[in-house]
């Protein structure tokens, strides 16, 4: 008896499957990495809360002023250094930003916030991808994707919530526009030498709007509380880079912290 043996094309597609795996697997860096929704759901005159959070967004903290019956302020920010995510991609990451807005409460424990702010972003982030030529005789090549750049953002923010002494949550939306200031850079050398290839440099500029839907629930007691935000960024338009796949931010986005309120009433 003959043993089977897979006709010449078939052998093709497994090889071309085997390619798309392989290529597939290629890693971006990363522009992006929005911070957790800041949702204050404040109450009354005078209210300061304070949250500290760890997350995709890296160490973060959110906090807001009640200045009267119905303004706010509030700032926050949030820091990812080298290796703290996966090896794949090594981001320096930092957020910060600040802004008032316009708060009323409503059949008891309704809350309603509308805030608009400002922000200062800087981003430093690599990945390195291994070539392997099937099809040429070119060197096999290490690639590296590396993202530096600084960018100012404005936002506006609408947050509805439910507010009581022991639970909080909240659905927030925020428009958030990047300003964008930076350099693409790709880098190719040999696998074996180490020897330089080749380089493109692509400047980063423009604008790009973000639309971020998130979610907050919190629970404890009056004073302290812990929190958990979850939310989305979805990219309506702006910067992508013709020739590299994946995208430029990151989502979804998700943290874990603790919420004091520091100072609650007249």
């Amino acid at each position: 008896m003959h043993a089977f043996k897979k006709p010449p094309i078939q052998k093709c597609l497994i090889f071309l499957e085997i390619l798309v795996l392989f290529y597939s697997c290629r890693t971006t860096p990363v522009l992006y990495y929005p911070n957790a929704l800041n949702m204050p759901l404040a109450s009354e005159k005078h209210e300061l809360k304070v949250t500290a959070s760890y997350g995709s967004d890296g160490i973060g903290f959110r906090g807001s002023y009640a200045v009267d019956s119905h303004l706010l302020i509030y700032a926050n920010g949030c820091f990812i250094g080298n290796g703290w995510r996966w090896k794949l991609n090594n981001p320096e990451n930092t957020i910060v930003g600040a802004g008032v807005g316009y708060y009323t409460k409503f059949e008891g424990h309704g809350r309603l916030d509308i805030m608009a702010g400002a922000g200062y972003l800087t981003t430093n982030s690599q990945t390195n991808n291994h070539f392997i030529e099937f099809f040429s005789n070119a060197p096999d090549s290490n690639e590296n994707l590396h993202i530096i750049a600084k960018f100012f953002s404005g936002s506006l923010q609408a947050n509805l919530g439910y507010v009581s002494e022991n639970v909080c949550f909240g659905f927030g939306l925020r428009f958030t526009n990047l300003y964008l200031n930076g350099n693409y850079f790709a880098t190719y050398t040999d696998q074996k030498t180490n020897n330089f290839l080749s380089q493109k440099i692509i400047p980063l500029k423009g604008n790009s709007l973000f639309v971020e839907p998130g979610f907050a629930i919190s629970y404890g007691n009056k004073d302290f509380k812990v929190t958990a935000d979850f939310g989305l960024s979805y990219q309506n338009n702006g910067f992508k880079i013709d020739g590299f796949y994946g995208p430029l931010y990151s989502s979804p986005f998700v943290t874990l912290g603790i919420s004091l309120n520091l100072f609650n009433g007249y």
